[in-house]
Parts: C-alpha cells; sequence; structure tokens
C-alpha cells in the first residue's frame, strides 16, 4: 500500500479528485489541505484522525479550489471479496460524482454525458485501487 494521494485527472471538471486507503495519508492530505482551520471540516465530516471506512470528503481548499477526497479503508476491507470492493468504489464515486455537479451548478445533465463521466471517473478509481494507493 502506497503511504500517499494518487490524484486523478478530471479535466474539463475543475475538481480536484484524490484517491488513498491509507488514513495517515488521508489525515497529512486533510491537514494540507486547510491548514489550521480544520472547521469547515470538523462541521461537515466530524474528526479527520478517524475517517470513516470508505468515504468521500468535499471541500474547498486555502486557495479556493474544490477537492474530492476519496478513502477506502483496505485493511478494514482484506477481507471482502473483489465485488464487494468494486461496488463499495461505485458507491464513492457516486458521491464523487454528485458533489461535482453541486460544486459546478450542474443540474440536469443528459443522460449519456453523465453515463460518460461516471464511467471515467469509475476507472481512474479503480485503477488507483488496483495500484496499491
Amino acid at each position: 500500500m502506497k503511504n500517499r494521494i494518487c490524484w486523478l485527472d478530471t479535466d474539463p471538471w475543475r475538481t480536484n479528485v484524490g484517491f488513498t486507503t491509507s488514513p495517515a495519508a488521508y489525515r497529512r492530505e486533510i491537514r494540507r489541505l486547510l491548514g489550521n482551520d480544520q472547521t469547515y471540516f470538523a462541521e461537515y465530516h466530524g474528526v479527520p484522525d478517524r475517517p470513516a471506512n470508505a468515504s468521500v470528503t468535499p471541500l474547498k481548499d486555502q486557495s479556493g479550489a474544490t477537492v474530492c477526497l476519496v478513502f477506502l479503508n483496505r485493511e478494514q476491507r482484506k477481507d471482502r471479496t473483489g465485488i464487494e470492493i468494486v461496488a463499495t468504489i461505485a458507491h464513492e464515486c457516486m458521491h464523487v460524482w454528485q458533489f461535482i455537479k453541486e460544486f459546478h451548478g450542474v443540474h440536469d445533465p443528459d443522460k449519456e454525458s453523465e453515463a460518460y463521466a461516471f464511467d471515467n471517473l469509475l476507472v481512474k478509481l479503480l485503477t488507483a485501487y488496483m495500484d496499491g494507493y
């Protein structure tokens, strides 16, 4: 397992999407992105030292850029089947897509564009997982 964030190419969405299975990398990145101001994170997502088994953390960093951090705790999921892992990543991927639409004010994308966008993002998240992030 790599102890860092894999940043995905999400152009043209202008949202930075990161993926990790490392609790330490997740905590470091939250602190890096938010600096000393953990207020936003604490209000919406609880304590950054204890991320859920799988989660998406949407936020704006110190520069105002939109970010979604996807966390999947590999250690707590080692007894899961491959299908269960894919289902969890797909579930979290849907949340990322929902946040991307919300961040950019997209209310009713056409169905085919939305399917391609979700597919593109899911492949990138699954690839990051398979690459050991």
